[in-house]
């Protein structure tokens, strides 16, 4: 009989299925859960409410619904880059919205532990503001076209304590600031002298450094060059007309513009000084230009960029391909319009192939296939089109099956 019935002993005693027979009908008979719900989406510039359905509760029933936390509902964002997080990130706290900020914040650096701006707008999440900048402070009252990311580079030299300053303010929304409204600004004993000189300096420079003297300049003129994208050219011309003011306002944008191009021109070629030079005339124009700013940002990270591409040449130059190629493409992950990077990559790719290519040649007449076949498989991502490479990868392929064949055999 045992024979018969093998796993008889297996076999559930017959209160546990009768138990499992009545709570699976108990279970078919219980209320579905509420199918309503409401849209979890951010809505930024304006104030909408959004009531909850109402329920009717029956006295002597009560159905109990699973809590659904926000982050179970909300939509996030996919990137690649720890900059595409950190500029969410800063776009989320002007807006007030924290818990979103931290979680940009949070994918940032997962994917860039070492992020100083991930790291210092993390920072002043946690932070206390008065610990931080002291109890000293003089009152300000908020002019047309102030922000408190202007504000805090004027006198704290650093745009991107926008927040601490919020929070030392107590203010939840820090894009919402409103002309004559007062705020504290922090002051140690050695800030207040300077206080008043980097107000007047500021002042100054954006109604000095191009004055409006001499009206009557073609705007169609420096638009032309621009749309040639002439953006030098632009620049020298209004500079030369002296026209841009604060009476000049699309003179003033177009120049900012200019500025702004041919920063990324710059950039591009990998004039760091003279790219960071355009930008900073640009944001004594116009304070709150979004682009520049963020591309001052930028040019923080740009440093480490620059390392790198030295590194490469370095590497380069000592004969180690392998290494300057990947170091290469590690500058262009971080900045694809590197000219510098680019051309040095083209010129470093058919280097490596051949490198390649001997390596895995070299192994596969050892017999050593397995690194023959890898070397193989890093050619490949390299030039995927080469047929020399997918023929002997092949033969690599075979003749391994073969040997594994003959000692399994033995």
């Amino acid at each position: 009989m045992n024979q018969l019935i093998p796993h008889l002993d297996r076999i559930p005693p017959l209160s546990l299925l009768l138990a499992s027979v009545l709570t699976t009908v108990s279970c078919a008979n219980l209320p579905s859960g509420d199918s309503n719900g409401f849209d979890d989406d951010i809505f930024i510039d304006e104030e909408i409410t959004i009531e909850a359905p109402k329920q009717t509760i029956e006295p002597d029933i009560v159905q109990q619904q699973p809590a659904v936390s926000e982050e179970d509902t909300k939509v996030r964002p996919a990137y690649t880059s720890s900059r595409q997080y950190w500029k969410l990130a800063i776009e989320e706290l002007q807006n007030g919205h924290e818990d979103d900020a931290r979680w940009a914040l949070e994918q940032a650096l997962l994917i860039k532990p070492n992020s100083k701006i991930a790291n210092k707008l993390m920072r002043q999440l946690d932070m206390d503001a008065v610990a931080l900048f002291g109890d000293k402070f003089i009152s300000y009252e908020v002019k047309v076209g102030d922000s408190l990311s202007k504000l805090a580079k004027t006198y704290l030299d650093d745009a991107l304590q926008f927040y601490a300053l919020a929070k030392y303010n107590g203010m939840d929304n820090p894009g919402k600031l409103n002309a004559g409204q007062v705020i504290k600004i922090p002051v140690s004993d050695l800030d207040a002298a300077e206080i008043a000189f980097k107000t007047h300096l500021a002042e100054d420079n954006a109604s000095t450094n191009i004055s409006s003297s001499q009206p009557g300049i073609d705007l169609s003129q420096a638009q032309s060059m621009y749309d040639e994208k002439r953006y030098a050219d632009v620049i020298d011309f209004l500079h030369t007309n002296e026209n841009v003011g604060n009476d000049e306002p699309e003179l003033t944008t177009l120049l900012v513009d200019a500025y702004y191009q041919e920063a990324q021109l710059q950039l591009a070629n990998n004039n760091l000084h003279t790219a960071k030079d355009l930008l900073l005339k640009a944001s004594i124009l116009i304070p709150d230009h979004t682009e520049v700013n963020m591309a001052l940002i930028d040019l923080q990270e740009q440093n480490g960029v620059h390392g790198l591409y030295q590194k490469g040449l370095k590497a380069s130059a000592e004969g180690k391909v392998d290494e300057a190629y990947v170091l290469m493409q590690q500058v262009l992950a971080i900045n694809p319009n590197f000219q510098a990077a680019i051309t040095a990559e083209q010129k470093l790719k058919p280097k490596l192939v051949d490198y390649y290519y001997r390596q895995a040649l070299m192994f596969q007449r050892k017999q050593e296939l397995d690194k023959s076949i890898d070397i193989w498989d890093k050619l490949l991502l390299v030039d995927n089109e080469n047929e020399n490479a997918m023929l002997y990868r092949a033969k690599a392929v075979g003749l391994k099956m073969k040997l594994e064949k003959l000692v399994s055999r033995q």
